[in-house]
């Protein structure tokens, strides 16, 4: 099984440093597994 890990920021705001400690905690996860952490953007604005 693999390990996979995401990190997907609301849109509705700014990214602050509680997000960059969420993305960092994934990708240390996903390493520490052998796995791969995986980054998703949606742009909602029209």
């Amino acid at each position: 099984m693999v390990c996979r890990t995401r990190f997907a920021p609301s849109p509705t705001g700014r990214l602050h440093l509680g997000h960059a400690l969420a993305a960092w905690v994934a990708h240390d996860v996903a390493a520490a597994a052998g796995g791969e952490m995986l980054l998703r953007f949606e742009d909602l604005d029209e």
